[in-house]
C-alpha cells in the first residue's frame, strides 16, 4: 500500500504490525465513518467514502458555510456536495461538546483540512481512532499552510501525509504517504487541487487497510520535521526584486491565486494576476492586471509607456545615435507624442520598453515592426539609448527576449534585421543572441555624407536549439 518512493526517501521509520480490531462484532462488514472536512480537500474524501463498499458514512462536520474563495480552485461546494447526497451535515458544530460526536458511534474520524482543533474528548471516542490526511511530506511543513511554503521555498515534491492525530498537531504516527511533484509553473491553487485527488485517491487505501487490520505505522523522526506559520490572509508585497527569476517566481506563484501579490515597480504596485517561468530561456514572464513584463537575466521588457517618450526624444535627437537609427534631425515634442500615438494604434508593431532589473532604469527599447501575421515574420528594432546601459549585455540578451517572445507568444518564425555594416557593437549582440548574417545590401543608406552597406541578419524558430 505504500508508496514504493517513500519507503527510502520519506523521514520517518517504519514499524510494521497488525492494528488489534477493536471490540465489535467480528460480522461487521463495514466501519462507521465521521468525516471533519472543508471545501477542497473534504470534496474528494468525501466522494471515496461515499463510493467505498467497506464504509458508511454517518456525517460530515464541516464549519460554517464561508464567503472566502478557499480553496482557490473551481471546486463546488462541500456543503452543497454532502447535501446532493443525502448525507448528514453537522454545520458549525460546537466541539467542546462531544456528545453529538459521542452519540454518532463513529469507528473512525477522518479530517481532510479541518480549521478547528479537535479536543482530547473526541480524540478518545472512535475505536480506530482519528486519521488526518496533511497536505505535506511530514514532518516536513508542519502547519496550516503548507503548499505556500513548499511552493515559495521550490519545492520541486511534495505529497499528503495519513497520520494519526494525537493532542500535538501534525505530530502522529503515519499510516500511510504519497508524493506528488510541483511543476515549475504550478500556483498554490493547482497544488492544492493536486494533493486533494491524491489525498482522495489514498482515503480508500486507508479504509482498506483499517478494515483488514494491517495498518503500518511510522515514527516521524523530529530532527527532519519543519513547521511553517500560516501565511496572510493580506496580498504579499514585493518591493525589492533583487531575486533570481525562479526565486522571485516561486514568491510569486506561491501566493496565487489568493491572498494574491502586488510589485513595487516605477513608483507603482502591479497587481499580479499569473506568473510564468521559462526555466531554458531563464524568462518569467508577469502579467499584471494592466501590464505584462518580461524578465531575464538583467533585464526586463515592459510597455512603452508615454512617461518614456521624452527620454526617448532625447536618445534619439543625439547626433550619433541618430545616425544609427537612420533619423533626421531635430525630432520635436509634437512630433514624438505623434509617433507614440501611431505605434500605439499599429497593429503590425510591439514596442518594448527596457528596464536594468537592478534599479528598474529605463535604458532603451526592442520592438517587433511590420508584423506579417500570413508569413509569420517580423522586423526586429534595438535602442540601448543610456549611455550607462551599453558594453553589459543588455541588447543581446533583449535581443533574446524578443526572439522568444516571438517565437513562443506570436508563433512567428522568422525575425530579421538590417545592421549598418559600421556598427560593428550591433553586429555582434545580434549574432550573440543566435541572429545570422543572410546578404549584404551594398551601399543601401546614405549615413554622415556617404553610402554605407547593410547586413540582413536573420533568425529561425528553433534553428539554434539543438546546438546551445
Amino acid at each position: 500500500m505504500l508508496n514504493s518512493d517513500c519507503q527510502f526517501n520519506c523521514n520517518f521509520a517504519w514499524v510494521k504490525h497488525q492494528e488489534s480490531r477493536p471490540d465489535i462484532s467480528q460480522s461487521l462488514d463495514k466501519i462507521k465513518v465521521l468525516l471533519f472536512a472543508m471545501t477542497g480537500f473534504g470534496n474528494e474524501v468525501f466522494r471515496a467514502l461515499c463510493d467505498n463498499p467497506l464504509c458508511e458514512l454517518i456525517g460530515v462536520v464541516s464549519p460554517k458555510k464561508p464567503q472566502n474563495p478557499s480553496p482557490y480552485y473551481d471546486c463546488k461546494h462541500l456543503h452543497d456536495e454532502v447535501l446532493a447526497r443525502g448525507v448528514s451535515l453537522y454545520e458549525d458544530m460546537e466541539l467542546k461538546d462531544d456528545s453529538l460526536v459521542a452519540s454518532l458511534l463513529p469507528d473512525l474520524i477522518i479530517t481532510a483540512t479541518f480549521n478547528k482543533i479537535l479536543p482530547i474528548s473526541i480524540l478518545e471516542i472512535p475505536p480506530y481512532g482519528i486519521i488526518n490526511l496533511h497536505p505535506s511530506l511530514l514532518p516536513k511543513y508542519r502547519g496550516a499552510t503548507p503548499t505556500t511554503w513548499a511552493i515559495y521555498n521550490g519545492e520541486r515534491q511534495t505529497g499528503v501525509t495519513a497520520h494519526i492525530m494525537t493532542e500535538h498537531i501534525d505530530k502522529g504516527d503515519i499510516i500511510l504517504q504519497r508524493t506528488v511533484n510541483i511543476d515549475i509553473n504550478d500556483t498554490d491553487g493547482i497544488l492544492r487541487r493536486k494533493l486533494a485527488i491524491l489525498a482522495g485517491e489514498m482515503t480508500g487505501d486507508i479504509i482498506n487497510m483499517i478494515v483488514n487490520g494491517n495498518l503500518s505505522k511510522g515514527i516521524q523522526d523530529e530532527k527532519m520535521a519543519t513547521y511553517f506559520p500560516k501565511r496572510s490572509s493580506s496580498p504579499l508585497i514585493l518591493s525589492e526584486l533583487v531575486d533570481s527569476n525562479i526565486q522571485l517566481h516561486n514568491k510569486i506563484r506561491s501566493h496565487l491565486p489568493y491572498p494574491g501579490v502586488q510589485i513595487l515597480h516605477r513608483g507603482g504596485y502591479v497587481n499580479v494576476i499569473s506568473s510564468f517561468f521559462d526555466l531554458q530561456a531563464d524568462v518569467l514572464a508577469i502579467e499584471g492586471k494592466d501590464k505584462i513584463m518580461y524578465r531575464g537575466k538583467n533585464i526586463t521588457l515592459r510597455p512603452f509607456e508615454k512617461r518614456d517618450i521624452e527620454t526617448y526624444r532625447q536618445w534619439v535627437n543625439d547626433p550619433e545615435i541618430a545616425a544609427l537609427v537612420d533619423r533626421i534631425l531635430p525630432v520635436s515634442e509634437l512630433e514624438h507624442e505623434r509617433w507614440y500615438g501611431s505605434i500605439q494604434q499599429n497593429q503590425n508593431a510591439v514596442v518594448f520598453a527596457i528596464d536594468e532589473n537592478s534599479n528598474s532604469k529605463y535604458i532603451g527599447n526592442v520592438w517587433l515592426w511590420d508584423v506579417e501575421y500570413r508569413h509569420r515574420k517580423a522586423e526586429v528594432r534595438i535602442l540601448i539609448g543610456d549611455s550607462e546601459g551599453r558594453g553589459k549585455g543588455y541588447g543581446s540578451e533583449a535581443l533574446e527576449m524578443i526572439s522568444w517572445f516571438a517565437f513562443n507568444k506570436m508563433n512567428l518564425h522568422k525575425l530579421y534585421a538590417y545592421v549598418l555594416s559600421s556598427n560593428v557593437r550591433a553586429k555582434r549582440a545580434f549574432e550573440r543572441a543566435g541572429f545570422s548574417e543572410e546578404g549584404l545590401l551594398r551601399q543601401d543608406r546614405f549615413v554622415n555624407g556617404r553610402y554605407e552597406d547593410v547586413f540582413l541578419m536573420g533568425k529561425i524558430d528553433n534553428e539554434n536549439k539543438e546546438t546551445k
